[in-house]
Order: structure tokens, then sequence, then C-alpha cells
């Protein structure tokens, strides 16, 4: 493995260690460890404006923003799994007498079921059954009860069902049969059939009545229009047992032959085609479209009928469409739309650019030093060396670059300077220095380890980045040698002239010519912090920060710990 490799490596190991603590800690969050995981790494990079410089120029980002992607639209594809291999019930849902003691429903649904009950028992209805439908282990029921009108051979169907199997937990229901075999049926119910309907039957949805007479009104005026005059009669079986029986039968010979259903020795199952229209019929957004579907076929029945009904308040568009995994798809794709931006932002400067810095750029704080009036540097550079002294007033001596050893002699010289003098000498000197074809800048080599003072180093050259070259600037613990250094310098130096004001073993710093603009220094501080990250995790804090540092210094700084 590559040295660059384990530094890269490195550099993520706070994400690492953030998908750890996310995984830990999703039990009691009740998210997924994977969902968890990836959520964590997502907010430490968004938080430090380094690693989410670094993760995002990289191809790798992926690996943060597809788990929990695939994980929030896993249901589209889990739910028509698990119905494809699902045995389906050979036999219908075992009932038992209701008995509100014994099995547990809201007191407001019972309520609301009794004064329907007792509504229908006004226009001639009959109770013939009233039971609690076991719909699985765990105690969990739905009450059914069913009513007959034998004059007008209909039956109701008042069903009350736990809150969290359906998104309404109360619905009314009416059939008739025709004496040429079709049903007819109107619901009030809200969820759409997971499958298609059967071939005699003609239905009327109506999701926005709610009163028992408004549905009941509509019934009757629909039975008249479709069937005329014909004899009707009741739906088969004569209690909720037997009726749900003969539905089950009816409806598996008929769905059998039309391909939904599969034999199978361990009893039936749904077809492919089925199992992905009744999954996703209860997904967004094949959900909401079928809704709405109800909706436009119960208003042109309404119209058609001549009937004014009373109607539940509409629901919020926008929660209405974010229902029913909703949400989790609009989640996903704004995470993957994020991973196409996140390189953008990245160079950019990551999340905060987008509030833009709100720093004004101040003034320039460095003020010149006023050289002698006679000041000029010679083209030798022994009278360069010579004329540095003067400014400093102390004497040139051989520039030890440290080597990571003891250090190496070169060809340049350093004069001691005292530290408040260095920036206004280097903004004063410079410029004539590099006329003359010598670099100026300021170094710590060696500052404080064998006693010298901070100086200023000077060598023949008209590049001032070349600097770097005399003191080995070098990010080797991040795997960046001088020669990279150098090329990177020059390549931001195409875009945005600077001159080097100090170097050393490892760091570099210098100065613009010109002021950056606040999307230059947006941009340019997330490039320092993919090359640099110290800058960022050991200083400033965030890119924005250091975008702001930027502007207000006018200056480059890079440092490797």
């Amino acid at each position: 493995m590559s040295e660059s490799l384990l530094v890269h490596l490195f550099q993520l190991l706070p994400l690492v260690i953030a998908a750890a603590a996310g995984a830990l800690i999703a039990p009691a969050l009740k998210l997924e460890r994977a969902t968890a995981a990836c959520l964590a790494m997502l907010v430490v990079a968004l938080l430090s404006g380094a690693y989410f410089v670094i993760v995002g120029s990289s191809p790798w980002r992926w690996l943060l923003l597809l788990p929990p992607a695939a994980l929030w639209l896993a249901p589209w594809v889990q739910v028509p799994f698990k119905l494809y291999h699902r045995p389906l019930a050979k036999q219908p849902h075992e009932v038992e007498p209701f008995d509100p003691e014994r099995h547990a429903l809201r007191g407001d649904l019972l309520a609301w079921m009794e004064e329907t009950a007792a509504a229908l028992e006004r226009e001639g209805f009959v109770r013939v059954d009233d039971v609690a439908i076991l719909l699985g282990a765990g105690g969990v029921v739905s009450r059914l009860i069913l009513m007959d009108h034998a004059a007008d051979a209909a039956r109701a169907g008042i069903h009350g069902y736990p809150p969290r199997l359906h998104t309404l937990d109360h619905a009314l229901s009416l059939s008739t049969v025709l004496a040429d075999g079709r049903w007819l049926a109107v619901s009030n119910g809200l969820d759409p059939s997971p499958l298609p309907r059967l071939r005699e039957m003609v239905g009327a949805p109506l999701p926005e009545v709610r009163d028992a007479a408004s549905v009941l009104a509509v019934f009757r005026r629909f039975v008249r229009e479709i069937g005329g005059d014909q004899p009707r009669s009741l739906p088969p079986g004569t209690d909720a047992k037997s009726s749900f029986a003969a539905n089950l039968a009816h409806t598996r010979a008929q769905l059998l032959e039309r391909g939904w259903y599969r034999p199978m020795p361990g009893g039936d199952r749904m077809s492919v085609r089925a199992a992905l229209f009744a999954g996703w019929s209860r997904l967004f957004p094949v959900r909401q479209i079928r809704m709405l579907g109800m909706r436009r076929e119960q208003d042109g029945l309404l119209r058609r009928l001549g009937i004014r009904a009373t109607r539940a308040p509409e629901p919020w568009p926008v929660r209405w469409w974010l229902s029913f995994g909703g949400l989790q798809v609009v989640g996903a794709v704004a995470l993957l739309a994020f991973g196409v931006a996140w390189p953008w932002l990245a160079n950019a400067g990551g999340i905060g650019s987008l509030a833009g810095l709100g720093m004004a750029m101040r003034a320039d704080s460095v003020v010149p030093e006023r050289l002698p009036g006679d000041f000029s540097v010679p083209a030798d550079f022994p009278g360069a060396v010579a004329a540095l002294e003067r400014l400093a007033g102390a004497k040139a001596q051989r520039l030890i670059a440290d080597d990571g050893l003891s250090g190496a002699p070169t060809d340049a010289m350093r004069v001691p300077i005292a530290k408040r003098r260095i920036d206004g000498l280097l903004a004063a000197a410079q410029p004539k220095f590099l006329a003359r074809g010598f670099v100026l800048f300021h170094t710590q080599e060696f500052s404080g380890v064998h006693g010298e003072p901070e100086a200023l180093a000077i060598f023949p050259s008209r590049d001032p980045i070349d600097a770097v070259l005399k003191v080995n600037t070098n990010g080797d613990n991040y795997g960046i040698g001088t020669p990279e250094v150098a090329a990177w310098l020059r390549e931001v130096n195409r875009e945005h002239p600077f001159t080097i004001t100090s170097a050393g073993f490892d760091y570099v710093e210098g100065r613009f010519v010109r002021p950056l603009t606040e999307a230059e220094a947006r941009a340019l501080a997330a490039r320092v912090a993919r090359f640099c990250p110290d800058v960022v995790s050991q200083g400033t804090g965030s890119v924005a920060a250091l975008a702001r540092e930027m502007r207000r210094k006018r200056g480059l700084y890079c440092w490797w710990d």
C-alpha cells in the first residue's frame, strides 16, 4: 500500500469514527445502522470545511451518499419482493364476536361506528354481524359491523381499522348484486385497492364523502343509474365469515385466471406483475396518482348524479404529496443531486459559500518601512547581501535548510532581523531586490532551535516560488514533496499572482498582488484545504473562516503539521 494512500485513509479517519458512532446510536434514534452511519459521516463532512472539501473532490464521496439513498428507496424493492415470495392466505381472516373489553379500539372510532350504524338503521338497515377481525399476532384487530337492507338488497359494511395500518381508520361501504351478475359497490375508504377490480365489479369511490347519509344517497342513485329496474340480491354470505369465504374464493379464481396469482405447492402467490402493482400502489407516487384518480372519479359521479355531498376538508397538498414515502424519495433524490453538485460546492468553499462570506475586505494593514533615500540594490549577489545587511543592521550567515536531520547548508544567505520589522521591510524591499534578480523572503528555519533569531533570506532568482526549494518546504506527512509544493504554488500563482513572504520546512506564506473577491476567496480556500488540511482542521476550523482570513489579510498560508 502506497504512502499516499495511507495518508488519504488517515485523513478520512474522523469520518470512519463518525460512522462507528452513528451505528452505535442508531437504535436510540430508531434508524437503520447503515443509514445512521452515513448520516453521521455526512454531518462531520458538512460541518468541517476541510473534510467537506477533501471528500467532495473525491469519487469516493458516493460511498457516503449511496447507502442512505438506497435505504430510503428500499421499500420500492423490498415491499414487492416480500409480496412476491409470501404465500397468500388460504382461508379468510379469523373472526370472533366483537367485545369492546377485549378488542381495543379508540373510543372515538367506536363512537363513529355506532353513530353510522344508527344512521343506517333509521334508513331500514338491520345488523347481521358485529365481529372483530384478527389481523395477526399481538392482538391486532379491526372491527366490522355488517348490515343488510332486505327491501333494497343492499349490504353495508362499517369498518374500523387500527390507525397504524391505514391512513384512515374508518370507512363505510355499500354493495348489491344485479340480476345480470354485476356487483355495484360504493365506498368512502381512502386506500386504493392493491389489486385490479374484478370483471363484474362496478365501483364508485367517494374518498372525500364522510357522512353516512351522503354515501347512502350516492349509492341509491348510482344503483338506479347503472342497474335501472333490474332485480337485485344481497352479496353472498349470511354473516361476516361466510361473506369473507365467498369473496376470497371468487377473487382467487378470477385472479388466477388473469395471471395475477400463481399456484404454488405451498399455496398461491402473487405474480411479478401483481407484486409490483400491489407494492407500489401503497407508495409514492403511485398511491397519490391513484388517489387523485379516485377524487376525479368521485367528482364526476357527484356532478352526474346531481348530489351535493358534505366533504371532508382537502389535505394540505405538500404534506399529502410527501406522505406514503414521498419524503423518502425527495430525500434520496436530493442526496444524489448533492453528490453531483458536491465537487462544485467543494471548489466554491463548501456549504458556507452558499451564504457568502458576509465580510467586507479590510484595508491593507501592512505599512511598508521607509527605506533610505539613497538605497539601491547592486547587481551582484555579494553586493545584494551587503545591501540587505545595511537595511537589517546585522551580519549575514549561510542559510541552513532543514533536511530532516541536522540541516544542510544552501547557497542562500540569511540576515537576522527583529520580528516587528519583518512585514514592513519585506513590503518595501522585496520588489527592489526582485527587480535586480534576487528573491527576498522571511524564514523561521531553526529559529529557536539553536538560538538563532528570525531572519530574512536572500538568493539569486527571479522566481519567488524558488524559496520553497531552498528550504525544502514539504508536506511529507501527507505524501506531498517539495516539487509538488512548488508546482501547486505555481498553479495558484497563474490565477492569483502572489509573492512568497515566508517559507520553512513545513510551511509557506504568500501575499497576493491584488485583493481577492468573495468568490475567489471561497474557491481558493477550498483548494488550500484540500492541499494542506491542517490549515483548517488545526487552524481556522472551517473553509469559510479560512476564506475570510485570506481575504482580510490578502494572504496565502499553507502548513503541514
